[in-house]
């Protein structure tokens, strides 16, 4: 059994708090402007009321990256935007004869073939449809011609090349050789994709992440950490979804 009850700590910071039996410990979650803690009945109010005082300046560092990543994301609807090549574009959604997608000089097009009124979800969702397989076709291209070039360069040569979409990689490399690359990766400024192709190139001869990998990497791409970093501060912003 739980209890939910909204609370107002000292600080003025209104939270959530979710009661129940079988938990054992306290949790404390930050989703944008909702504080939620989930705790065990036994413990006492004024401790988790201190608890999230003593919270605060995370918690509004949590709300503040969150509303930021908000402003920043992948919005795959009408008037929304999607980052093609590291760049934020516009995206335009409207309707003709047939569904397709063409990159403008200044946003991506999204034409739906014309059908009955459909629900914004339902718009959205026909989106990102039309989006995913137009930047698979984007990828298989881009990102083979790539491959190829970086293979001939680094005398690395994978047994097979795979782009697919992936939720929680670029890409990856197994022990038979065969290099997956995430076709979203389109996302990314060309120099950030150099860097990931490189980075799977490599683990073909360390499969691992080791001194004598990132040297390897270095050799091919010297100022790879800063393409790394593009990629570790982006990386929230990337995300791929209607909602």
């Amino acid at each position: 059994m739980s209890n939910t009850t909204m609370m107002t700590s000292s600080a003025g910071l209104n939270f959530q708090l979710l009661r129940c039996h079988r938990r054992k410990r306290i949790a404390l979650q930050v989703k944008n402007k909702d504080i939620i803690v989930k705790a065990p009945y036994a413990v006492p109010l004024q401790y988790i009321e201190n608890l999230v005082v003593l919270k605060k300046q995370w918690i509004e560092n949590i709300q503040s990256k969150q509303q930021l990543a908000t402003r920043y994301q992948n919005q795959l609807a009408r008037h929304g935007q999607v980052w093609f090549f590291g760049k934020l574009t516009p995206l335009i959604v409207n309707e003709g004869k047939r569904s397709l997608v063409t990159v403008g000089k200044h946003d991506i097009v999204v034409t739906l073939s014309a059908r009955k009124t459909l629900s914004d979800t339902t718009e959205s969702m026909r989106v990102k449809k039309l989006l995913e397989g137009w930047f698979k076709q984007q990828a298989e291209v881009f990102l083979t011609d790539k491959m190829a070039c970086f293979s001939r360069q680094t005398n690395l040569l994978p047994n097979n090349l795979y782009i697919r979409q992936y939720k929680a990689r670029w890409g990856c490399c197994d022990n038979r050789g065969h290099i997956k690359l995430n076709y979203l990766l389109m996302m990314l400024p060309e120099s950030v994709i150099d860097y990931v192709i490189i980075h799977e190139l490599c683990h073909l001869k360390f499969l691992n992440h080791s001194a004598d990998f990132w040297n390897l990497v270095e050799s091919f791409l010297p100022d790879y950490k800063m393409e790394k970093r593009w990629l570790k501060e982006h990386q929230h912003y990337l995300t791929w979804t209607t909602d």
